[in-house]
């Protein structure tokens, strides 16, 4: 059988209107892939950040939005093809945030015409036309609508993947496409379905594009990004990168504009200077005076040397936010100790009384402990005493603890008493056992009533090192 009568009998199948719709799409689809082609690379994207304060300045790249920042790339200096690039940081809130998002939509969508656009295109173009050609080949009508349908949701969804590229050329196409789908559901016997098959997206027009800086807009705009930067050290940086590139760029702009480009920049950082000291002293010296009235529980003069803080940073014009900040915060941890240590030393004035009537009343329970001290080291080293020695002990613990067992400590001593009654019993336990010791003549036993006189002298320390921490007046830690 001849190609001829295939061909024939295709188109008796399809149907004669459907076939010219096939054809007529066919055209419209071969043309777009006819014009499409792979173009070069071009320059590097700029982007444009458009200020709350009405200035724009060049991004070199996409810029990066982190949080309450916007880092980006701005050239300064070099040559068009290989500019020199500054990092800049700047709070997002002195972007205009919609007219910066338009710009950059436009500019991603001239980039990518200028690049991978039509090559991406061809790509689309070629693939429906390869569906076309199984449409009108195939001989199962619900094949050919499942066919016309995959290749309409690729069309449908191609622009808003593709920053809008072709988009006027991609709605023809699906124009066309969706009286194919139409003739092709009646032929599968379709009744119900769906005809507003051509709903798009519309096409948001683009935003001017902006031509690329010269040097001197390059240069003018690094110098409004210093004015906005809350980051002195930024700042700082960006200036003498404006010196160095007026520098060496002297001959291929005019004199006085580099003349007095060149001096605003030094000035500005002979200021950052001066304002690097000021505030580096401010800093010294009222960390300085709020350590001492911090150790003097001055809470007054903590609070005053805030105000004064702000009183400063007011009269220097706010330029050093961060490191006032970070003050701020050093001089209210100070306050903070002044406030709990002056509460400290009010509670122990208060309480002073009664912490003197208890080391009144517990002088000679702590005495006799103190004379206990050397015959219960001489049984810990397991060097006596004699017997006679341990009776006159054992009845002068005896003595301590009947009369530490009577007295009533102030709530804060509490601890420290019932350390101090311990000690008492365990150094009578212990010379007790060293009796036992020198009865029976076991070393063991001598070794057990070493370890009591040790746990007893250890208590011993430890009670009275908490009651004098209780009866010291309160310091600074």
């Amino acid at each position: 059988m001849s190609a001829q009568c295939c061909g024939d009998r295709r188109a008796a199948v399809i149907g004669n209107p459907l076939m010219k719709k096939l054809k007529k799409l066919s055209i419209v689809v071969l043309i777009g892939l006819c014009a499409a082609q792979t173009v070069e690379a071009g320059e590097a994207m700029l982007l444009r950040l458009f200020l709350a304060d009405g200035s724009v300045i060049v991004s070199y790249g996409e810029y990066a939005r982190v949080g309450e920042r916007v880092v980006f790339s701005m050239p300064l200096g070099g040559e068009p093809e290989t500019p020199g690039l500054q990092l800049v940081n700047l709070p997002a809130s002195v972007v205009d945030w919609d007219r910066t998002a338009r710009y950059a939509d436009s500019a991603r969508a001239a980039h990518y015409a200028g690049t991978q656009g039509e090559s991406d295109y061809a790509q689309l173009t070629a693939s429906v036309a390869r569906t076309l050609n199984d449409i009108s080949v195939a001989t199962n009508d619900k094949a050919r609508l499942q066919l016309a349908l995959a290749a309409r949701r690729a069309l449908e969804q191609w622009p808003s993947r593709h920053h809008g590229y072709r988009a006027a050329d991609v709605r023809e196409i699906l124009g066309i496409l969706d009286e194919v789908i139409a003739e092709l559901r009646a032929a599968a016997g379709e009744t119900r379905f769906d005809l507003n098959l051509v709903a798009t997206a519309e096409i948001v027009p683009p935003v001017p594009l902006l031509p690329p800086p010269t040097l001197q807009d390059s240069i003018g705009q690094a110098m409004a990004v210093a004015r906005l930067s809350d980051v002195p050290a930024d700042r700082i940086s960006l200036l003498s990168s404006i010196v160095g590139t007026l520098n060496r760029s002297r001959s291929r702009l005019p004199a006085a504009w580099v003349d007095k480009r060149r001096r605003e920049a030094l000035d500005a950082m002979a200021a950052e200077a001066r304002f690097e000291r000021a505030y580096g002293r401010l800093t010294e010296q009222v960390i300085q005076t709020a350590s001492t009235a911090a150790e003097r529980a001055d809470v007054v003069k903590i609070e005053a040397l805030l105000k004064e803080v702000e009183r400063r940073d007011e009269q220097l014009g706010y330029r050093r936010p961060a490191e006032v900040s970070g003050l701020l915060v050093a001089l209210q941890v100070r306050l903070d100790v002044a406030r709990g240590l002056r509460l400290a030393r009010d509670r122990w004035l208060l309480r002073r009384p009664a912490v003197v009537a208890y080391q009144s009343a517990i002088k000679t329970g702590i005495d006799d402990l103190s004379r206990s001290r050397s015959p219960l080291d001489a049984i810990r080293r397991l060097a006596g005493p004699d017997a006679s020695v341990l009776t006159k002990l054992a009845a002068r613990l005896d003595t301590a603890i009947r009369r530490l067992e009577a007295i009533n400590p102030p709530e804060e001593l509490n601890g420290a008493h019932a350390l101090l009654l311990n000690a008492a019993r365990l150094a009578a336990s212990a010379v007790d056992v060293r009796r036992d010791a020198i009865r029976s003549g076991d070393i063991a036993v001598a070794w057990d009533a070493s370890a009591a006189a040790a746990g007893a002298i250890m208590l011993f320390s430890k009670a009275r090192g908490d009651m004098d921490s209780v009866s010291d007046f309160p310091q600074a830690r």
